[in-house]
C-alpha cells in the first residue's frame, strides 16, 4: 500500500483542506489513500505503525515560520522511524526557506502553490523517478546543494477545489489569492503574487453545493481583503454587484445565520470599507464583527510599511462598521521596525479612541518573516510601560490577541 499522511494542527487545516481537494481531482492521485494523522504525543506511534503497514509512505507538512521549532523536531523524529517516510514539506516558511527545510530533514520542498505542483511530485514520487527539476519543487543534489525548479504559472483558482470533499476536509472557501499592497511584513505578495486572483462566483457556488451534500454545513472565505472580491482595479474599490451575487447565492443554499464574511479567518482592508458593503453584510450575512487591519496610529510607519490606507481610514472604518452594529476587530502590530515613541503614542491614542468608538482591539507582536523585505529586521517587542494598557484592555474585552506568545516567539527565532 502507497500512501499519504498529512500531519494536522490549528494553523495548517485549511492549507490541507485545499491541498486534499487538488489530489482528489488530479488523475495520477484521486485514486492515492489520505491519511490525516494530528500533531499531538501520539503522532510518531500512529506514523510508525503505518510506515510498517505500508510499501511507501509519504509524509506532508505544511507549517509557518513560528512554528518552525515544531516542525524541525518532528522531522528529526521522522528520520528515525523504520522504515523511515518520505517527506514532503511546504507552506510560508519552507517556501521562503526551501534549503534550511530540505537540510533538516525534508525530502522535497513544494515552494508556492500546491494544487499544481504537489499532485505532480507525488506522481514522480509514485513511479519512483527523481523529482529534481519539478517546476516549484526544490530538493538537494549529493553535495546537499539547492535544486529548485522553475517557478510554475499561477494558479487558476477556478481549476481546483476549494477543499477535499471526498475526503471530507472541510474548511474556508478561499475566494481570492495574492495581494497588492506588498506590506513590508507580510508574506502573501511575496508568495502569491501582487494581482490579486479570484475563484468566480459560479465555481465557487458549484462547489460549495457538492461541500454541502458532503456534510458542509456553513460558509466562512478565506481571502486578504473580503471586499476587494472580483474587484476590478486589483482591490482598490468594492465590486459591490459581485460581493453581492456571492453573498446571496451562499445565503440561499445555507441560509444566513450559515455565512460569514470579512471575519475570521478573513478581513477587509480599511480603505474598502463603505456604507454600501457593510450594508450587504447586513442584508445576507451572520457576521456580528468586520475584522480590519489599523497595525499603527501612525502614518509615517504605514507608508513605510506600504500599508494602502492611512490612519483616518481606520478611524472612518471603525465608524461605518460599529454604526451598522458591528463590532470592529482591529489589528495592531506593536514593535514594528523603525517605531519610535512618538509612533506608539500614536498607536495608544488609536486604540484608546477606537475602544471608546466600540471597536475591540486584536494586538500582535512584529516577526521578522522570511521572504519579506523586513526577513532580517529584530523581532518585536512589546514597551513593558503598555503592559497594563493592555492588560487592562484586555479584562474589560476590548482587547484580544496573543502578542506576548508571539513575543516569545519572535525573540527565540531571531536568537536562532
Amino acid at each position: 500500500m502507497r500512501a499519504l499522511v498529512f500531519v494536522a494542527n490549528r494553523q495548517n487545516l485549511n492549507s490541507i483542506a485545499a491541498l486534499t481537494g487538488a489530489l482528489e481531482v488530479h488523475p495520477q492521485t484521486r485514486s492515492l489513500p489520505l491519511h490525516f494523522l494530528w500533531e499531538d504525543q501520539r503522532l510518531l506511534s500512529r506514523l510508525g505503525a503505518l510506515a510498517k503497514r505500508s510499501e511507501r509512505m509519504i509524509v506532508g507538512l505544511s507549517f509557518a515560520t513560528a512554528a518552525l521549532p515544531n516542525a524541525a523536531a518532528l522531522l528529526a523524529h521522522l528520520k528515525e522511524l523504520d522504515p523511515a517516510p518520505l517527506v514532503v514539506a511546504g507552506g510560508p516558511h519552507p517556501s521562503a526557506r526551501p534549503s534550511e527545510v530540505l537540510h533538516l530533514g525534508a525530502d522535497a520542498v513544494v515552494v508556492g502553490e500546491g494544487e499544481l505542483n504537489l499532485p505532480l511530485l507525488l506522481e514522480r514520487i509514485l513511479a519512483d523517478e527523481s523529482p529534481a527539476g519539478l517546476p516549484g519543487v526544490a530538493t538537494l543534489d549529493a553535495d546537499g546543494g539547492l535544486l529548485q525548479g522553475p517557478q510554475p504559472a499561477p494558479v487558476d483558482l477556478d481549476e481546483f477545489p476549494p477543499m477535499g470533499i471526498k475526503n471530507k476536509r472541510f474548511g474556508p472557501i478561499e475566494i481570492t489569492r495574492g495581494c497588492p499592497c506588498a506590506c513590508a511584513f507580510c508574506q502573501t505578495s511575496f508568495l502569491f503574487g501582487g494581482r490579486m486572483r479570484h475563484r468566480s462566483v459560479e465555481k465557487t457556488v458549484m462547489w460549495l453545493r457538492q461541500a454541502i451534500e458532503g456534510g458542509y454545513s456553513y460558509a466562512r472565505f478565506t481571502t486578504p481583503n473580503a471586499f476587494a472580491y472580483l474587484s476590478e482595479d486589483n482591490g482598490r474599490t468594492p465590486n459591490l454587484e459581485a460581493i453581492e451575487r456571492l453573498m446571496r447565492e451562499t445565503s440561499a443554499l445555507l441560509g444566513k445565520d450559515r455565512v460569514y464574511f470579512g471575519t475570521f479567518p478573513s478581513e477587509v482592508g480599511p480603505e474598502t470599507v463603505t456604507e454600501e458593503a457593510v450594508a450587504l453584510l447586513r442584508r445576507y450575512c451572520a457576521n456580528d464583527n468586520l475584522i480590519f487591519g489599523a497595525q499603527t496610529g501612525s502614518d509615517r510607519l504605514l507608508r513605510a510599511m506600504h500599508r494602502r490606507h492611512s490612519v483616518a481610514d481606520v478611524y472612518r472604518a471603525t465608524e461605518i462598521v460599529v454604526a451598522a452594529g458591528l463590532t470592529a476587530i482591529v489589528d495592531v502590530i506593536f514593535g514594528l521596525p523603525g517605531e519610535q515613541a512618538e509612533d506608539v503614542a500614536a498607536t495608544v491614542r488609536l486604540m484608546e479612541d477606537l475602544v471608546a468608538m466600540g471597536a475591540v482591539i486584536h494586538s500582535h507582536t512584529f516577526m521578522p518573516l522570511p521572504g519579506t523585505p523586513l526577513e532580517n529586521a529584530p523581532p518585536g517587542r512589546v514597551d513593558p510601560a503598555l503592559h497594563p494598557l493592555l492588560d487592562r484592555l484586555a479584562s474589560q474585552g476590548h482587547q484580544i490577541g496573543q502578542w506576548r506568545k508571539q513575543e516569545g516567539i519572535a525573540g527565540q527565532a531571531g536568537q536562532e
